[in-house]
């Protein structure tokens, strides 16, 4: 640490030494001192329920109070000395700092990608506030002086600090502004939960009339709580804030917003693993814009388990999946449950949400948004002033309806990758399992860290695997599928070896004047039957092979993959912070993915009225193939693969309207199989939301460019985990 700012940080932290002895002993003061006392002592649970009492009263030592606790006059002469007690009320100074930095800088953001970068790096300083050793705090603030934008935050966190300190600020005297401030704000965060959830305050959760909110140290707080920051006492209905966080006006806000999601949470998920991802979303939805954005950031405390699942991102899927009644949906679900179950578990959450997921769901788009979405089709990266140009919308109108699309349509910015220049060899793999044991088989494969997607399929099979395996090893996969055969796990197999990708996302059928789709479906298949037998499309594949060469990548590359999959458009000075490197370099290598055609950006609107799909796939030949694929472009959405093995030709994953899946397989029927276009065909519905899905192992990648392939351990572990099912 730079020995000026370490003599500096030590002069602060005598002079608050010398402001927390002279201030008198109220409720701030006193709890930090007996939270210090306690560390060192053995009670019971009746002491320590009397010290909640009296401190929830508000009431300080004296000689009619704390009578129980031998000594304590001399404890608190002693401990009003101790370096925990002082860290702890110093944390208050450090909070008052902190929050006026966001008041002041937050309104001049009028960038997002800026605003969000100031968030993450405040977010950044803010862990000063957490209840780290002193140790790991001085750490902490080494790593904040290494970035040049973290440090000069830190200055004007020192600068802050520095005034605080001149005007002997005293905690004690504003704590209860700031707690009358957050009982106003829990009672509108109770009344937007209401809102949100479309449940009235008490129908569902535990939350109780007349919630009193209290600031005090808890001496027995446990500081690694998932529900950090707060205390909640029900038998006496107290709410209490932990100093220092009510001092940070937008960090307090979040934490309340928090609570408020907590007490409507369904007693059944309670005790459920990362139910506090669920209360996080629910106060990013009720917050303002700015606390919402930061509470984006802030909301891990010590919390290191969420910081690696994009908690708020995975429950704003699934509301633009299922819609803006998402909550309400769910916790009608999960209330009408706990009349005959006590506790849900994680796996029987998710499956309650992807039953919700399947139900169809109509979107109204106006001509504004088709608009946009039609221009983004053309080109998913689009700048926003770009768009703005195409469109004739401001740049303001532009970002809105950016936003609006992407909750009201669930529209998706991704990419289609082509894993052959990875050194990665894919496969489908159709099995027709026994139904007894299909939920079994799915989680023994998916242990193999080169399955990328398991689907549930309703027809010839009732399986789909896609297997991403390196170059070198790509005969593995009969082995794998042999074993199975062995073991007598599956009675039928289908195996394609995906040649080539395709993706293509077509709003031109969609009417924006009656808010549906309009695909003509017999006058599309005229098309199609007209295409293959004028040969029209000839041209088109005329010189267009070429060989697909192998590019040296890296690891970084295969993690910018991996996230510019789920967000194609994310900012990358964002993905420079994830990964460790500036934005600048990210820049150059999308650059350089898009210029050598492993990656190609894509649009995808998965909820804007084609909820049903179909998986099909036809054997015929190349020339064939290249027409079916212009004709599947012309569609509203589809997903396909060049194949080889047990057909040759095309397998595609094909997105209609709602309710039109038969008016496609008539297409189909008509126009490709009775005019004998293709020799063989399969057909399956298939559950696309409720599937698994993953990205390669990247952490098996090696800084020689090889993928770690352990052959032997994965067939291993595979007829270990066969003969336990079994044994069932």
């Amino acid at each position: 640490m730079n020995k000026k700012l370490f003599s500096e940080l030590e002069l602060f932290q005598d002079e608050i030494s010398k402001i927390f002895k002279e201030n008198p002993l109220k409720l701030i003061k006193f709890s930090a001192i007996l939270k210090s006392i306690f560390k060192n002592l053995n009670v019971d649970e009746g002491l320590k329920n009397e010290v909640l009492i009296l401190l929830c009263k508000g009431l300080v030592f004296n000689k009619k109070t704390f009578r129980n606790i031998p000594n304590l006059e001399q404890l608190i002469n002693e401990y009003e000395n101790s370096n925990v007690a002082l860290l702890d009320y110093s944390k208050c100074f450090f909070a008052k700092a902190i929050s006026k930095i966001f008041n002041e800088k937050i309104s001049k953001y009028k960038n997002e990608a800026a605003r969000r970068l100031f968030l993450r790096d405040l977010c950044e300083l803010t862990d000063v506030l957490h209840p780290l050793s002193l140790e790991k705090l001085l750490i902490k603030i080494d790593k904040l002086q290494a970035n040049e934008r973290t440090n000069a935050l830190f200055i004007e966190f020192i600068n802050n600090l520095e005034e605080l300190i001149y005007s002997k600020w005293n905690p004690d005297l504003e704590v209860e502004k700031k707690i009358d401030e957050a009982q106003n704000e829990i009672d509108v965060y109770i009344a937007r939960m209401e809102n949100l959830s479309g449940f009235k305050r008490g129908s569902i959760g535990n939350y109780q009339e007349g919630l009193i909110i209290h600031c005090f140290f808890d001496p027995w707080f446990d500081e690694k709580s998932p529900l950090w920051g707060v205390s909640f006492y029900p038998i006496l209905n107290i709410l209490n804030l932990q100093p220092p966080y009510i001092f940070f006006d937008v960090l307090r806000r979040g934490l309340l917003a928090r609570e408020a999601a907590h007490f409507f949470t369904p007693t059944i998920m309670e005790k459920m693993e990362k139910a506090y991802e669920q209360m996080d979303y629910c106060a990013y939805k009720i917050l303002d814009d700015f606390e919402a954005e930061f509470w984006e950031f802030a909301r891990h405390g010590l919390r290191e388990e969420s910081k690696q699942f994009d908690g708020i991102n995975y429950y704003l899927e699934w509301e633009a999946i299922i819609g803006k009644d998402f909550l309400n949906n769910l916790f009608s679900r999960l209330k009408s449950i706990s009349r005959f179950r006590a506790e849900i578990d994680f796996s029987e959450y998710q499956s309650i949400v992807d039953s919700l997921a399947l139900k169809p769901k109509r979107i109204e788009l106006n001509q504004e948004e088709l608009s946009l979405l039609s221009f983004l089709s053309e080109k998913p990266l689009a700048s926003v002033s770009e768009l703005s140009q195409k469109s004739g919308l401001t740049i303001p109108t532009v970002q809105k309806l950016l936003k609006t699309l992407k909750l009201k349509a669930n529209i998706w910015p991704s990419l289609l990758v082509d894993l052959n220049k990875l050194n990665i060899k894919c496969f489908l793999v159709f099995l027709k399992v026994n139904p007894r044991i299909l939920n079994e088989l799915i989680n023994i494969i998916w242990l193999f860290p080169y399955c990328g997607r398991i689907y549930k399929v309703f027809g010839e099979t009732n399986m789909l695997c896609y297997f991403q395996i390196p170059s070198k090893n790509e005969d593995f996969i009969h082995e794998y599928l042999s074993i199975l055969k062995r073991m007598d796990l599956i009675e039928k197999t289908f195996l394609f070896k995906v040649e080539d990708f395709y993706y293509n996302f077509n709003p031109r059928f969609y009417d924006a004047n009656i808010h549906d789709w309009n695909v003509p479906w017999d006058e599309w298949g005229l098309w199609l039957k007209e295409y293959l037998l004028t040969k029209g499309w000839l041209h088109a594949i005329k010189g267009k092979k070429e060989q697909k060469r192998k590019i040296k990548i890296n690891r970084i590359d295969l993690e910018i993959i991996r996230l510019l999959r789920v967000n194609a458009r994310y900012p990358f000075s964002e993905l420079g912070l994830k990964l460790g490197v500036s934005g600048a370099y990210i820049g150059q290598r999308v650059r350089n993915l898009i210029n050598s055609k492993v990656i190609t950006p894509t649009i995808a609107s998965f909820r804007i009225g084609l909820d049903e799909s179909i998986f099909a796939v036809f054997d015929c030949k190349e020339e064939e193939l290249t027409a079916i694929k212009s004709a599947f472009d012309e569609l509203p959405m589809w997903q396909g693969f060049k194949i080889s093995g047990d057909m040759e030709g095309l397998a595609s994953m094909i997105y209609v309207p709602t309710g039109e899946v038969q008016e496609l397989l008539y297409a189909i029927n008509k126009y490709l199989i009775e005019s004998k276009i293709v020799n063989k065909f399969m057909i399956h519905i298939i559950e696309r939301w409720t599937g698994m899905r993953r990205w390669l192992p990247t952490e098996l990648y090696t800084s020689d460019g090889e993928w770690i392939f352990n052959k032997e351990e994965y067939l291993e572990r595979l007829k270990e985990e066969i003969e336990k099912l079994n044994e069932k």
